[in-house]
């Protein structure tokens, strides 16, 4: 499930909410929506149903698969993944 906490958050980051705001998105309270992001608990699939409106559909938070993502999250996330592979965070200055 890790793995899919991770999806979870890069999708939050790439949609711009906070956690609260993702949390009410779905229908859940914010420590129950940091559960899924640790990968302590896997996001039900009523709760994950309420991203596809937002162009994020059940093979990627599952699966990991980008085929049906929205271009412009799929851009956005891909971005996000690089970022933190250089090691880049927001508001952070490179040397």
């Amino acid at each position: 499930m890790p793995h899919i906490g991770t999806r979870l958050a890069l999708t939050r980051r790439a949609l711009t909410l906070t956690r609260f705001q993702m949390a009410r998105l779905i229908g859940t309270d914010m420590p129950t929506w940091g559960t899924y992001e640790a990968g302590l608990q896997r996001i039900p699939v009523d709760q994950a149903l309420k991203l596809s409106a937002y162009g994020i559909p059940l093979d990627w938070v599952y699966h990991g698969r980008i085929t049906d993502l929205h271009p412009h999250i799929c851009a956005k996330i891909r971005q996000l993944q690089a970022e933190e592979r250089r090691g880049d965070r927001p508001g952070r200055v490179s040397p």
